[in-house]
Parts: C-alpha cells; sequence; structure tokens
C-alpha cells in the first residue's frame, strides 16, 4: 500500500535514494533542496514500506508545467507508483492553472514511453545528444491537461 503526498524537507534522504537508485547522473542533495524550495516547484512522494518509494518533481511557469525528474524504487516498480505519481502531480498543476505539462525522456525508456502514453503524452519534439552517461537523445513530450479557456 502507498500513500502519495507533498514532499517536505524531511524526505530529502529518502529523494537522494531513489535519485541514486534510478538516474545514471542523480540530483545532488543541494539541487533536491532547492527544488522543493522553489515556489514554483511541486514535489511529490510515494510512501510505502519504511519511507519513501517514489517521487516526482515539477515546475509550473505561467500555463505550463515541466516534470523534471520521476523515479521509483526497483522494488517497487510496475505496481502502480509511477501512475499514481503523474495523476497527483496533473491534478496539483491544474490547481496552479497550467494548461500543459511537457517532460524530456530517454528515447530508449520504452517504460517510461508507455506510461506517458497512457496519460496523452504526444511527441513534440526531439533533443539530439541531451542525454550523457550514456549519450542519448531526449524525446520531449507534452499534453494538454485541461481545456484552453
Amino acid at each position: 500500500m502507498i500513500s502519495i503526498d507533498s514532499a517536505g524537507i524531511s524526505d530529502i534522504p529518502d529523494i537522494c535514494v531513489i535519485e541514486q537508485a534510478c538516474f545514471s547522473r542523480p540530483w545532488s542533495e543541494k539541487s533536491i533542496c532547492e527544488l522543493l524550495g522553489n515556489e514554483n516547484s511541486l514535489v511529490i512522494v510515494a510512501r510505502g514500506g519504511a519511507g519513501c518509494v517514489g517521487y516526482i518533481g515539477a515546475r509550473v511557469i505561467d500555463d505550463e508545467c515541466e516534470i523534471m525528474n520521476i523515479g521509483v524504487l526497483p522494488a517497487w516498480r510496475r505496481q502502480g507508483v509511477a501512475s499514481a505519481l503523474l495523476a497527483r502531480l496533473i491534478s496539483e498543476a491544474t490547481l496552479r492553472r497550467a494548461l500543459f505539462l511537457s517532460l524530456e525522456v530517454r528515447a530508449s525508456n520504452k517504460e517510461a514511453l508507455a506510461l506517458y502514453g497512457k496519460f496523452g503524452f504526444r511527441t513534440a519534439g526531439r533533443r539530439k545528444n541531451y542525454y550523457s552517461a550514456p549519450v542519448e537523445d531526449a524525446v520531449i513530450l507534452r499534453v494538454e491537461i485541461r481545456p484552453v479557456l
């Protein structure tokens, strides 16, 4: 069983563990602190077991919400954690009057591409050699999250 909550300062160590487990170039503790401290940011965690098992970080600027990172500990994957985090982010971004969500994802990350496809994300472009370790293109994805009035 998981619960989805807004992240707080006490979640930083768990978020750092998730970063280390999920990314070849994980964010530093300082970067995570800066994201949490930014008034335009949304940082949401999934709690299960003894601590955080996943998180999503984004920032809302004007009418767009850009997803910065989403990660789930390997033992908790394929259990709906990423979907729950993404659904909560969409809800929170809508409350902040965002009209669109966008993100970059590794072109080879088929699982993530499938997840985003379920939420209606569509390809909006590509960034050549965007990622390092290993070098790889990023696919830019975007979805409208509420009608433009």
